[in-house]
């Protein structure tokens, strides 16, 4: 990522998004790697700085399958949940910040 000022690139970030392997697909009159992040060219107004994680369904079964039996388990790992009030549905979350480390 660079940030441009007056027109003179002020800084340089590495961006780990998205992967560019996997299955080709078309859209919008593209084609791009299904899993793939496309590049973005615009103004930026604000950047927030490790905000909350939403938990995607797949890892929250993941996650659902260790928390059996041991009611603790999801917080001892650090995750929240919002509750349904906020989203609809129960959705867990990282905190802002947060690193976890889980599996093999």
């Amino acid at each position: 990522m660079e940030y441009i000022k007056d027109g003179k690139v002020q800084a340089t970030h590495r961006v780990i998004v998205g992967k560019s392997s996997g299955k080709l697909v078309k859209a919008q009159g593209r084609t791009n790697g299904e899993n793939h992040t496309p590049t973005l060219v615009s103004s930026i107004q604000q950047v927030v700085f490790n905000p909350r994680w939403y938990v995607s369904d797949r890892i929250s079964l993941e996650l659902g399958a260790g928390a059996d039996g041991d009611p603790d388990y999801l917080s001892d790992l650090g995750w929240s949940e919002c509750p349904p009030t906020i989203l609809g549905s129960p959705r867990l979350y990282q905190p802002p910040g947060l690193v976890i480390h889980w599996g093999g």
